[in-house]
């Protein structure tokens, strides 16, 4: 698998999704000590309410053994390749 992005509306459903995901695979909740951008990176979109959440294969690996089957299944189909027009559309309003 390649890297994959999950586009989230709202900057802070991207926040609670990867405090979600540190929760699952520490089995504890997020302490203000702790580097989450080693689990997964959230970048909130320039000008929009948005924010894209880089999902690669170590992260993947991580988390999913962690999910169940529903929550598994939603993140899959959600998942979108570096060359979908959204993603493409999103990088590049942060490159701009």
């Amino acid at each position: 698998m390649a890297t994959r992005y999950l586009i989230l509306t709202g900057k802070q459903a991207a926040k609670a999704q990867s405090a979600d995901w540190w929760n699952k695979v520490l089995g504890r909740l997020k302490l203000a000590i702790d580097v989450t951008e080693f689990l997964v990176r959230v970048i909130p979109h320039p000008t929009t309410d948005t924010a894209l959440v880089v999902v690669d294969d170590a992260s993947y690996a991580l988390v999913t053994p962690k999910m169940t089957a529903n929550e598994k299944n939603n993140l899959d189909a959600n998942l979108l390749p570096a060359t979908d027009p959204a993603v493409v559309a999103f990088l590049a309003a942060i490159a701009a």
